[in-house]
């Protein structure tokens, strides 16, 4: 699992992929399944909304990426509160700081 934590310009807002079984084919057998779960969130990351939820056809680290690569771009990506800094764009520090 990982998460990108970017702000918008009022809240932040969380984008969490995991890896989820499920029997697509409706045989029983289960295959794995990457979602992505998005949520406004508070400073301590606590969810503030019901997670919208979307099936990606991606990898985790293609998603988060290209995720963070765009939203560095418009100075959006806070990498204090996203895991994975080595997926992070070289260079570019946000840290989020709480007032």
């Amino acid at each position: 699992m990982a998460i990108t934590v970017i702000k918008t310009d009022k809240n932040l807002m969380k984008f969490r992929t995991e890896m989820i079984k499920i029997d697509k084919a409706g045989n029983g057998v289960l295959e794995d399944t990457l979602y992505l779960k998005i949520t406004l969130v508070d400073d301590k990351l606590k969810d503030l909304s019901k997670p919208a939820i979307y099936e990606l056809d991606y990898t985790e680290e293609e998603y988060h990426k290209s995720l963070r690569k765009r939203t560095s771009e418009l100075d959006k990506l806070i990498t204090s509160h996203s895991t994975n800094p080595e997926w992070n764009p070289k260079g570019y520090s946000n840290n989020y700081e709480i007032k």
